[in-house]
């Protein structure tokens, strides 16, 4: 019942901006550095229209490269569901960013309503080559998240990326387990898991992912 609405057309290292008379009209008018108001009044108009002819249906939009800010001048018509980007459950390891992410993310469920407020979030830091060959995985701190997060959003993406399978299986069904029932019980959701996946291995392997966990909380 979505469609995207999403401008990428700036990088760190290219700004494609427009710079039309009209865009520097509205610039002016409308200060904002990294021209959150002017996209945000572009998202705006097409969520109005679509309300229009398209009853229900609903415009979604990242928080993300050069939309961050909050639109002051604007109001937000709510049928615009915005899926603001943050680190997600890695943040745990780290309380500042965790913090920053959650004040955020309150930000914009007080102006929007948490059933308007989807994450997206990542868990892809091995893949990315900050740190290669580590396997980052962290169930436990995945079920953690979606607690800190339930009274705020509608739920949340988690973006997974990783070098292999192996490491990636149990953190995405833990996932899914977690935002169909934020209310599980993870050690018997972990033991139900190795017992499924690995059979009669089920114990060696579940000491070897407590290791990598154990780890990659170490190293992150």
């Amino acid at each position: 019942d979505e469609f995207m609405v999403d401008s990428m057309d700036t990088t760190d290292d290219n700004d494609g901006r427009c710079c039309c008379s009209r865009c520097n009209e509205f610039r002016k008018k409308y200060p904002c550095p990294d021209d959150s108001e002017l996209r945000w009044k572009v998202i705006i108009d097409v969520a109005q229209m679509v309300k229009e002819k398209h009853p229900g249906k609903y415009i979604s939009t990242l928080v993300y490269g050069k939309k961050k800010e909050m639109p002051k001048y604007f109001k937000v018509p709510d049928n615009i569901r915005v899926r603001i980007c943050v680190s997600g459950p890695k943040a745990i390891d780290r309380p500042a960013r965790l913090a920053a992410d959650l004040a955020l993310v309150k930000q914009w469920s007080d102006l929007l309503g948490k059933k308007n407020l989807p994450l997206w979030t990542y868990q892809c830091a091995c893949f990315a080559r900050t740190l290669p060959g580590i396997p980052d995985t962290y169930p436990r701190h995945i079920v953690e998240f979606a607690w800190m997060i339930r009274p705020l959003t509608a739920g949340m993406y988690l973006e997974n990326h990783n070098l292999t399978h192996t490491f990636r299986n149990l953190d995405v069904y833990i996932f899914m387990r977690a935002m169909w029932n934020p209310d599980l019980d993870i050690e018997k959701e972990l033991d139900d898991y190795f017992t499924g996946y690995y059979g009669p291995a089920a114990g060696k392997v579940k000491e070897l992912f407590g290791l990598f966990e154990k780890n990659w909380t170490q190293v992150w």
